[in-house]
């Protein structure tokens, strides 16, 4: 089986954000594990700080968002990438291109297109992106995350699990001291999404210092790199509150191994984590997001899956997260919405995006 699949050639185009990359590694991974040859094509790679450079064979395409600068710029790399895609197509010759979302993919895609090469394509949110709106025309198959995401793509879609790699048990204890914390104590989680949030951080830091008696806590926050770790963990210095403090996590299946409630953005790959680790949270969505995208992502939490609350950005203050924070001290309140995830997992019945994908090729 591994020795046939060795032949086998598989390109995942992706880049951009966290929640793009994180579960085209995932893919690439658990496909390289079974012996078939992965490379990655997409803009932007060599310098995308989520993208593990040492783990993927890679290539790096032109590319540009939609038009959104000099029109004639963007159609020149466009095409540009197009060229570039064209012929690392010709020289791989893959039994399949794997789309990831986002305007870093589209002329990978375009080209395996006119290659008349299968195209597969993930779609994370409950609202799918422009680019695999796109190409779900002429796509093989759409796997989607969400069920209701395969109402705004045309073709074949599926509902598959969000590739997430392996996920080993750890326990909290253990999760707790690898960031120095009490391994008995109750956790918060906090952090914005691959690339941080400035409203999180200061809503968070503020509200969670006035805090007042009630279950003893510690903080696990995860600025991003709009953040200031030193000043917010000053203030945590100054509360009296146990805290670990940092800008960047490469582990953050410990992160939430460790935490007992998050507080965070509800982009797609956050949310797979969310319902995979069982934690109950404060989902924030993004206010920018395309088509308002995380807002039905984290609905989907909270009403579907009953395992979080829903809090625009816009209406949150310091008092109103106060009083939420407070709740989810609440062990009663807590735990009705941890055994709701866990009763959401266990009625899945979701395929593999990756024994998809082997059936395919």
């Amino acid at each position: 089986m591994s020795q046939q699949n060795n032949h086998i050639k598989i390109i995942i185009a992706t880049g951009g954000t966290g929640g793009h990359v994180f579960p085209a590694e995932a893919l690439g991974s658990e496909l390289q594990e079974q012996s078939y040859d992965v490379t990655f094509v997409g803009g932007g790679l060599k310098s995308n700080r989520y993208f593990h450079r040492n783990n993927f064979k890679y290539e790096e395409v032109a590319t540009s968002p939609f038009f959104r600068l000099n029109f004639f710029r963007s159609l020149w790399r466009i095409w540009k990438g197009t060229r570039q895609s064209l012929k690392i197509l010709n020289e791989i010759k893959p039994k399949v291109v794997i789309g990831f979302g986002s305007f870093y993919t589209f002329p990978v895609l375009f080209a395996a297109r006119l290659k008349r090469i299968p195209i597969v394509l993930f779609e994370p949110n409950a609202i799918p992106g422009k680019v695999n709106r796109f190409f779900s025309r002429v796509a093989t198959l759409s796997a989607v995350q969400f069920a209701e995401a395969g109402k705004w793509l045309a073709g074949n879609s599926m509902e598959v699990k969000m590739p997430t790699g392996k996920k080993d048990t750890i326990e909290k204890g253990s999760a707790r001291e690898y960031f120095y914390l009490k391994p008995e104590l109750f956790t918060f989680l906090v952090f914005g999404g691959s690339q941080g949030s400035k409203a999180i951080n200061r809503l968070f830091s503020e509200a969670v210092c006035h805090l007042k008696g009630g279950t003893p806590f510690q903080v696990i926050h995860v600025t991003g790199k709009t953040g200031h770790a030193e000043e917010i963990r000053k203030l945590y210095l100054d509360a009296g509150i146990p805290a670990c403090v940092k800008s960047f996590e490469e582990r953050m299946d410990l992160a939430w191994s460790a935490a007992s409630a998050v507080i965070c953005r509800s982009g797609a790959a956050t949310v797979a984590e969310q319902i995979t680790y069982e934690v109950p949270g404060i989902l924030v969505p993004f206010p920018q997001a395309a088509d308002d995208h995380q807002t039905m992502n984290a609905q989907f939490i909270e009403r579907k899956v009953r395992g979080g609350i829903t809090c625009p950005e816009s209406t949150l203050t310091v008092e109103k997260l106060r009083n939420l924070l407070s709740q989810m001290l609440q062990s009663d309140h807590r735990e009705k919405m941890h055994r709701a995830i866990v009763a959401f997992k266990q009625d899945q019945r979701k395929h593999e995006l990756s024994t998809i994908i082997k059936g395919l090729v």
